[in-house]
């Protein structure tokens, strides 16, 4: 002996549920896909911020070196 609700009305709402975890996936998506863009461009910026730190570095080493060819090179006594 069942003591309780009907099943019609236990599989009525358990499809209600099923419907809101649907609802719920198709947000849950929406956001992951925005974070994974987000994401994206964040390692993007960095690695550009990166490449621009290391042609800074470039610029400056040679800049060096240049002046001591130029001081190796004088003719000075």
């Amino acid at each position: 002996m069942r003591i309780g609700c009907p099943s019609g009305i236990i599989i009525t709402m358990l499809n209600g549920v099923e419907r809101e975890r649907n609802a719920k996936n198709k947000f849950a998506k929406a956001r992951r896909n925005g974070q994974v863009m987000v994401e994206y461009v964040v390692v993007f910026v960095c690695m550009l911020a990166v490449v621009t730190i290391f042609a800074l570095c470039l610029y400056a080493v040679r800049q060096q070196s240049n002046r001591a060819l130029d001081l190796v090179a004088s003719e000075y006594p």
